[in-house]
């Protein structure tokens, strides 16, 4: 006889297909700072924040699974209580379901860097309250962190040198060890002002690319951004690849120059789209750096927008295929009313739709505009509208041929009572394709608390879809899923790759070489699910030696051997 023991303390209600209500994950009240959110490895949500009480702020943490439970205990486990303020940076998922928290530790007077190691039951692993990411104290503030793709960490951050700032980036295992060089990469040196950091995003082979700013003599800043790779050498030249440093000075009434989005491309490059005042109106680039640092598109951007009004970009996200949806919002210079456009834009810059989309038209005011991929060649638009005593989160679902596939006004995803100071909306992949989102609501005096929904692909309320199917309990052998076979293996260059996975939908397979550098990708959409699927790969063209293929998709990131003998 099986008997089961439930703690009701711990086991908390499941999605909610109800607008007016979320997935409580704190209500103690306080206000926020920064909370993020990432996915596990077994599916699950992990969400981190900076709890503030009357004198600091601590950092917590809370556990949803992929049917909307609250694993951890109600309002989250402790991450780190000491005295004086931790103010989180980052999580980043580990291999056995749990994630390693970093955090600016402000315990010792100056800021340094501090982790902890939490298992997929909230259970610290290192000691209580974290413990010093580097040996040697030093002044140090955490910009932010990506997984390395084998349960570690690559970290960066700014430190104070001799009155100078400067940027440095390390990777760090699972217990903590720092695996490159002492001190880390340097970046760069010598900043006399705080490092303006834009953007952080993987490189999809172990490594990080991200985007900084430098002041220039007009007033107006430089972009640029820099690629390091697995091993921690610097891969885009020692300054890096020149986004924009086109020196228009600031105008008066004018937003000057900055960029406002940056992500991944998915092939070890990325798209950037900034605003500046070149046209003497604010307008949007967009540029685009390959895998090499070179630029794909004219230098200093390529314009995207429509310079007879006033634009504004609020988000950036690739698609499944790789394509860019660019989101922001336009308005006439002689009326406030705004309209909330979508765009689609390949690598080459070249516009996909023959016009934009428009999400939503004449709104006297909104508060925020996201989008996040649907992984199936679309995105999922949310925004906020309404008055303050009225807010609203509306969602909308657009194909890759520009088609809204829900209602036409959109869904009624969420009520806010009242906004706090951190109310910006953090949202994922749900693993299909829909989507997860981490939203704030002042619904009492007691402060700013935060909750989580989640919208399937059909645009319904908490309702799961092509989750994962159990494991029987009873069966001792694990489900054949991932890669389950490579023919022939070794290959003179042909080589048919099977696999299974465990919930429909698209998938990539990622061949790599033997020093990571990518050699070929290949997508396939809507795999379904238990059914045995196989690809054909070509490496003809390659030299003989070892190649890693990597496959990756809803619930499932594995990588195999395979050996080329010409």
């Amino acid at each position: 006889m099986l008997i089961l023991i439930l703690d009701v303390t711990s086991a908390h209600a499941q999605w909610s297909m109800n607008p007016w209500r979320g997935t409580t994950i704190t209500d103690v009240g306080g206000y926020g700072h920064q909370h993020i959110l990432t996915k596990t490895s077994n599916g699950s949500v992990v969400i981190g924040w900076s709890q503030s009480s009357a004198v600091n702020r601590d950092v917590q943490a809370q556990c949803v699974d992929p049917k909307g439970v609250v694993l951890w205990k109600t309002n989250g486990v402790d991450v780190c209580v000491e005295a004086e303020n931790q103010l989180i940076g980052a999580i980043v998922p580990d291999a056995v379901g749990g994630v390693t928290i970093y955090w600016s530790d402000y315990r010792s007077g100056e800021p340094d860097i501090y982790m902890q190691r939490l298992d997929k039951s909230g259970v610290p692993m290192l000691a209580s309250n974290g413990i010093p990411v580097f040996e040697s104290a030093a002044n140090r503030t955490i910009v932010s962190a990506v997984s390395d793709g084998n349960g570690g960490t690559i970290l960066l951050w700014n430190e104070l040198e001799n009155q100078r700032y400067a940027l440095h980036t390390q990777r760090i295992n699972s217990s903590g060890r720092n695996l490159w060089t002492q001190g880390g990469v340097d970046i760069y040196r010598g900043m006399q002002m705080y490092p303006l950091v834009f953007g952080v995003v993987s490189d999809n082979q172990g490594g990080l690319i991200f985007c900084w700013a430098e002041q220039m003599p007009n007033q107006d800043y430089a972009f640029y951004s820099q690629r390091v790779d697995s091993t921690g050498q610097v891969r885009w030249g020692s300054k890096g690849a020149t986004i924009c440093d086109l020196d228009v000075g600031f105008l008066v009434n004018s937003v000057g120059q900055r960029v406002l989005g940056m992500t991944s491309d998915g092939s070890s490059g990325a798209y950037f789209a900034f605003l500046d005042s070149r046209y003497r109106k604010p307008a949007i680039f967009l540029q685009h750096v390959d895998s090499a640092g070179m630029l794909s598109l004219e230098k200093n951007g390529k314009l995207i927008s429509d310079t007879t009004k006033y634009s504004e970009l609020s988000a950036l996200t690739v698609s499944s295929t790789g394509q860019l949806f660019v989101a922001g919002y336009t308005r006439s210079y002689s009326e406030n009313i705004y309209d909330l456009v979508l765009d689609l834009y390949g690598k080459d810059g070249t516009r996909v739709w023959a016009e934009p989309v428009k999400v939503q038209t004449d709104s006297i005011g909104f508060l925020g505009y996201y989008v996040v991929s649907d992984r199936n060649a679309g995105v999922i638009a949310f925004w906020l509208e309404g008055p303050y005593s009225d807010l609203r989160i509306r969602a909308q679902r657009f194909n890759s041929q520009s088609s809204p596939l829900w209602a036409e006004e959109g869904v009624f995803f969420a009520s806010l009572q009242q906004i706090g100071p951190n109310y910006a909306l953090r949202i994922i992949s749900d693993g299909d394709h829909g989507a997860i989102v981490l939203y704030s609501d002042v619904r009492d005096l007691n402060g700013e608390g935060l909750y989580l929904k989640l919208i399937n692909g059909d645009g319904e309320l908490g309702v799961t879809k092509n989750l994962p199917p159990p494991i029987d309990s009873n069966s001792t052998e694990a489900p054949l899923l991932g890669i389950t076979s490579i023919s022939p293996n070794p290959t003179t260059g042909i080589a048919d790759i099977e696999f299974i996975v465990p919930v429909k939908g698209t998938v990539s397979l990622v061949i790599y070489n033997a020093i990571g550098e990518i050699v070929l990708i290949q997508h396939k959409e809507l795999v379904q699910r238990d059914v045995a699927t196989s690809v054909s790969i070509d490496l003809t063209s390659q030299s003989s030696g070892t190649f890693y293929c990597r496959l990756t998709g809803p619930y499932i990131d594995e990588t195999q051997m395979l050996i080329l003998q010409k």
